[in-house]
């Protein structure tokens, strides 16, 4: 099992812009993104490889007692820990590879520093 503590993501619509029928993301989700990298980079983690399914917890501290989805921090928090070489070593290719996901909103931290505890392991469908 993989555990690893990282910042809380940034809210959901200050992460992607539209335009002239296309999407792209700021440069808070890019610097979001990068951060993680450098997280991922300076620690011995295992890597999940493309064929193998995934179960996924994550514990959500936020930074305050905003009210929030807790559904808001998924897309840029699960593609932030996919493999994207040479710079992001990842821990798994794809989030298409988490099949089962659990999300547990906490009450806000009183340092105001919002975390995310994640939690990976390799999972097996009982069918």
């Amino acid at each position: 099992m993989v555990k690893l503590i990282i910042p809380y993501p940034p809210a959901l619509n200050s992460l992607y812009r539209a335009g002239n029928g296309k999407y792209w993301m700021t440069q808070k989700g890019k610097d979001y993104k990068t951060e993680i990298a450098i997280i991922l980079r300076g620690q011995k983690l295992p890597y999940f490889a493309k064929d193998q399914r995934l179960s996924m917890t994550l514990l959500v501290t936020p930074p305050d007692r905003r009210k929030r989805d807790i559904d808001g921090i998924l897309k840029l928090l699960c593609d932030s820990l996919q493999r994207k070489l040479p710079f992001n070593p990842g821990l798994y290719e794809d989030d298409f590879q988490i099949r089962r996901l659990l999300v547990e909103m906490k009450e806000p931290a009183k340092d105001k520093i919002g975390v995310v505890e994640v939690f990976i392991e390799e999972y097996n469908l009982i069918a």
